[in-house]
């Protein structure tokens, strides 16, 4: 309603210019020409004003919509490699402590399957028989010289067998550590992957939302332009 009021306040005022200069009075009409161009002048940086205004708000918009867009952004995506770092550790918790149940059932099973005793020798058994031929002979001497040679042999094969079954055991308690630490690295290297190509997506969505906001930028000022340039087209058509 304002600006109908200026534009009927100047054609009121180039009505009286008009009538001035067709009554020569070229004075007056100058003072009243001067008054229009004043009044056009106000106006204009009125409007250049309220422009200025709008598209500053306008760039302030854009820029904490973004702003916006990218804290959420960088939250998600905070929350996303959290989430998976914290899957990762969980199976990697879970594997070791699979692995250490495996160890112990394996020394179990193994503790069963291989006996605390070796099996008596050929000579061992030889010996153990010539004792019971003394015994029944009642030849006590002779049967103890024999009993100290079969404890002789006896604590020798025990201490080969303890020897041996240590051997078997370590053997087979390698082959599982072997086989856990693959299983182990295996699972690690998957995760790790994982976590590598999220990150590779975080920066392919980063740049992507740059991107946006760039264009979007480029596209506001492209506006902005325009928009100023018709001002100026209008105020020169006012001036005229």
């Amino acid at each position: 309603m304002e600006r109908e009021d200026l534009q009927n306040s100047i054609e009121v005022l180039q009505e009286q210019c008009r009538a001035f200069e067709r009554e020569g009075k070229f004075k007056k009409a100058q003072l009243i020409k001067k008054q229009i161009e004043e009044e056009l002048l106000r106006e204009e940086a009125k409007v250049y004003d309220e422009i200025q205004g709008k598209q500053e708000n306008e760039r302030i918009e854009l820029e904490d919509s973004h702003l916006l867009e990218y804290q959420e952004f960088i939250s998600n995506w905070d929350k996303r490699l959290t989430s998976h770092k914290k899957d990762a550790d969980q199976q990697i918790f879970l594997m070791i402590e699979k692995h250490k149940r495996e160890k112990i059932q394996l020394l179990e099973k193994l503790e069963k399957q291989i006996p605390l005793t070796p099996k008596p020798s050929a000579e061992l058994l030889n010996m153990l028989k010539i004792q019971e031929g003394l015994i029944k002979i009642q030849d006590y001497g002779e049967a103890h010289k024999v009993q100290q040679r079969v404890n002789i042999l006896t604590k020798g094969e025990n201490q080969n067998w303890d020897k041996e079954r240590m051997r078997k055991i370590m053997q087979q308690e390698a082959h599982l550590d072997k086989r856990q630490e693959i299983e182990l690295n295996a699972l690690k290297k998957r995760l790790n992957t994982i976590e590598d190509e999220m990150k590779t997506a975080r920066i392919a969505e980063l740049e992507s939302l740059l991107q946006k906001y760039q264009n979007a930028k480029k596209e506001l000022q492209n506006y902005q332009i325009q928009e100023l340039n018709k001002f100026s087209s209008q105020r020169s058509v006012m001036l005229a």
